[in-house]
């Protein structure tokens, strides 16, 4: 209980628009995402260029895990599909 009460209180909020960046491939991330709600894309650049839809991520889902865990700057990137 203590430490979810911890995990909460260092917690923030923020609404993205639709087609906002969340965060880009190749960013250093400080903390993970949880959608609250809405839908928002990952996707990864293609060698020519493009950006490839990796995963559809849905209220409840969370980003920048594996980046945090690992330490590692992010491999994908993050945006929003609907307010």
């Amino acid at each position: 209980r203590e430490e979810l009460m911890r995990v909460s209180a260092c917690k923030t909020g923020k609404i993205y628009r639709k087609g906002q960046i969340i965060f880009e491939e190749g960013e250093t991330l400080n903390g993970v995402y949880c959608v609250r709600d809405g839908v928002c894309k990952l996707t990864k650049l293609s060698e020519n260029g493009k950006d490839q839809v990796v995963k559809l991520v849905v209220k409840g889902d969370l980003l920048g895990k594996r980046s945090l865990v690992s330490d590692q700057k992010t491999n994908l990137s993050a945006v929003a599909l609907n307010d």
